[in-house]
Parts: structure tokens; C-alpha cells; sequence
């Protein structure tokens, strides 16, 4: 206060002026830097209450024109949820869909501003091994100041090969920040957008280093400048180019479907006559296929009669050899039935040989009384002998 009191009145609000600009312009640096490091809500929300649009507004689509990197907060993070094609998509990679099936993105979605409003949003996919690279077409038109009408037209992917027009309507979003080098995006639910220009900012003289903290205020709008009906008939002028370069990217977009549907086609004919030469190459191999079958069928039928005729010889020659085993087993058994018996007789004989000539000698030596009872027992073993 005494630094304002010395220098005089007129200088003093002047660094009062200062000083708050340079703290304004170090708070956002910082803010700026935090959500470049990690896109959060909170940082964004505090861009957005710092952010007046006096101090760079969206008018016309050339000023989103050039390349942008999206840097949007992660879909856990969303308090909105969008149908947004695009939406959907970072929604399915980022979330647990994505971590479940080990789906992330490649890089940051990359978005391409021509000259008319004509947008190219290019996102890189991978899968596991698979990658894929998916680019939607559209179109920005700047419907009011910071206000967006985004218009999707078509969407190609690279591994399928396919290139489909997009039937979802389009959308109007908000610019809630906007500084040449950051924009910060809004749609009607709430979904929030973070994009980062690549290359040189077009409006470095606001937030630039060469500038620094001795950035003057802004010198008020002059009379002469941009009015309210000129903005809209600019809008309306830019919204029927707009239309027109949509119809001329749909005529083409068809034309390089139609191409692209014509090789197909030439291809899928010059496949469809190499399988029928194959084919007909298949059904002369198949006749001669048929041709050696009936052969060997009449060679399998001979080999079977033959084979069948040898069977029943060798089973009649089985049930032969059968019998005479069984008749060489009976005649063993016989003859050893007949030598126990012949054993057997030898034995008695021999038994009867030694009774008659122990009765004889007990005939000699016996008295006579017993002389007729040893010669009746003599005779018996004799006839027994006999």
C-alpha cells in the first residue's frame, strides 16, 4: 500500500492490476500443468471457473482447425454417460470390459480439424496381439459463440476392412475452456472432453512465456466488430458448406465403398473359378477314385469267397483232428485201464503160485486127516490158476 501511495494514484491500481494478473496467470500454469499430468475433474472444474470467454471464444470452426490430442478423464471418472459412438467405445476399453479381455488403447485418441469443420478422430486399439485402428469422420460447426454442433458421418475400422456411415444424430457441446492451446468440452449430459493442440497454439499470446506477467488488459471491443446477425448468418453460411462437404464426403466415401466392393467382387470371381477348377479336377480324381473302389471291391468280394472256403477246410480239418485226439485219448486210457489189469492178474497168478506150493508143502508135512482138506484147496487154486 505504501509502494501504491508513493508511485501515485494513477500507478497504483495499474501493479494492482499486475500483481493479480500475475497470479492469475501462475494459478492456471499450474492447473494447466496438473491436468496435462493426470486429467482429473477437479482440475478441469477449475479451469472452467477461471476461464472467461473474453479471453478466447470459439466463433468460427477455423479456430478449432489443426491437430488435437483427446486427454479426456477415464470412464470411471465420468459423472455423465453419453451414446456418443466414441463415448461407447473408450467406455468398453477403459472399464472393466477392457481389463477383463486385456483391451487398452494403443495411444491417445487423435483429432484432425480441416478447413469447412471436416473432422477425422483417429483411435488406436489393441487386444492381446490383435490391434485395430478405427477413424471417425465427421463434422464441427459452430452454431453460436462456444456453442458446437458435432455431427458424426461415417466410421472405418482397419482390421475389418470396412468402412459403414454412422446413423446416430449428432450432439451440441459447450466450450467451457478455451485458450488456442487446451479446449475443454461439454455435452448436454454432462460428459466432459479435454483436448490438447499439437503444435503451435494460435492464441500464445495470451498465456505465452514471452509475455509473461506483463500482459496488458484486453482493449475493449470496438464498434465495428462482429455482430450478434452476423454471427449467425456466419453460422448458417458455414452449416450449408458444412452440408455440402458432407454430401460430397458421402459421394465419395460411397465411391470408394463401391471400389472397394467391385475388387471384392473380382476377387471373390477369380476365387469362385479357381474352386470350380478344382472342382472339376476333384471329379475326375473322384470317377477314378470310384473306378479303383469297384475294382477293389470285386478283389475284396474274390479274397472274401476264398477266404471263407479256407475257413470252413480248416474247421473241417479242425473237428477231424478234434475226434481223432479224442479217439488217441480213449485208446490211452484203455490201454492203461488194460496194463492195471494185466498188473493186477500177474499179481494174483504170482499170489495163487505161492498158495499152491505152500499147500503142497504143507501137504507133505501134515498129518493125514489133513491131507483131503489141502488137496481141495490145491484143486481150487489150481482151477483159479487156470
Amino acid at each position: 500500500v505504501t509502494a501504491v501511495a508513493q508511485v501515485g494514484p494513477q500507478v497504483g491500481p495499474s501493479l494492482l492490476h499486475q500483481g493479480l494478473q500475475q497470479q492469475q496467470h501462475g494459478e492456471l500454469k499450474e492447473l494447466k500443468q496438473r491436468l496435462r499430468r493426470e486429467p482429473t475433474l477437479d482440475a478441469i472444474s477449475a479451469l472452467e471457473r477461471i476461464w472467461l470467454p473474453s479471453d478466447g471464444s470459439v466463433v468460427h470452426a477455423s479456430d478449432l482447425e489443426g491437430q488435437w490430442e483427446m486427454r479426456s478423464p477415464s470412464a470411471s471418472t465420468r459423472r455423465g454417460a453419453s451414446r456418443d459412438l466414441l463415448r461407447m467405445l473408450l467406455s468398453i476399453y477403459q472399464g472393466r470390459v477392457g481389463k477383463l479381455f486385456n483391451m487398452e488403447l494403443a495411444a491417445d485418441p487423435r483429432l484432425t480439424v480441416a478447413p469447412g469443420g471436416r473432422t477425422e478422430l483417429s483411435v488406436d486399439l489393441r487386444w492381446g496381439a490383435r490391434r485395430d485402428a478405427v477413424r471417425l469422420v465427421g463434422r464441427l460447426a459452430v452454431v453460436a459463440p462456444n456453442r458446437l454442433q458435432d455431427s458424426p458421418r461415417a466410421v472405418s475400422s482397419k482390421a475389418l476392412k470396412l468402412t459403414v456411415p454412422v446413423l446416430q444424430r449428432g450432439r451440441q457441446v459447450r466450450v467451457t475452456y478455451y485458450d488456442g492451446e487446451l479446449i475443454i468440452l461439454r455435452d448436454n449430459q454432462d460428459v466432459v472432453d479435454v483436448f490438447w493442440r499439437r503444435g503451435a497454439c494460435r492464441l500464445d499470446s495470451l498465456h505465452g512465456e514471452e509475455h509473461g506477467a506483463s500482459r496488458q488488459p484486453r482493449a475493449p471491443q470496438q464498434e465495428g466488430g462482429p455482430s450478434a446477425r452476423e454471427v449467425q448468418l456466419g453460422g448458417q453460411v458455414e452449416d450449408l458448406l458444412a452440408k455440402v462437404e458432407d454430401l460430397k464426403e458421402t459421394l465419395e466415401t460411397q465411391r470408394e465403398q463401391a471400389a472397394q466392393d467391385r475388387s471384392e467382387s473380382d476377387k471373390l470371381r477369380a476365387e469362385i473359378e479357381r474352386l470350380e477348377g478344382q472342382a472339376a479336377s476333384a471329379a475326375v480324381t473322384a470317377q477314378a477314385h470310384v473306378v479303383k473302389l469297384d475294382a477293389m471291391d470285386s478283389l475284396t468280394l474274390k479274397l472274401s469267397e476264398e477266404t471263407g472256403a479256407q475257413q470252413q477246410r480248416s474247421s473241417e480239418r479242425g473237428e477231424a483232428q478234434a475226434r481223432l485226439q479224442t479217439e488217441v485219448a480213449r485208446l490211452e486210457a484203455e490201454a492203461v485201464e488194460k496194463q492195471e489189469m494185466l498188473g493186477k492178474f500177474a499179481s494174483h497168478v504170482e499170489s495163487l503160485r505161492a498158495q499152491i506150493r505152500l499147500l503142497e508143502d504143507q501137504l507133505r508135512t501134515g498129518p493125514r486127516d489133513s491131507w483131503q482138506g489141502y488137496r481141495a484147496a490145491i484143486a481150487r487154486a489150481r482151477s483159479e490158476l487156470a
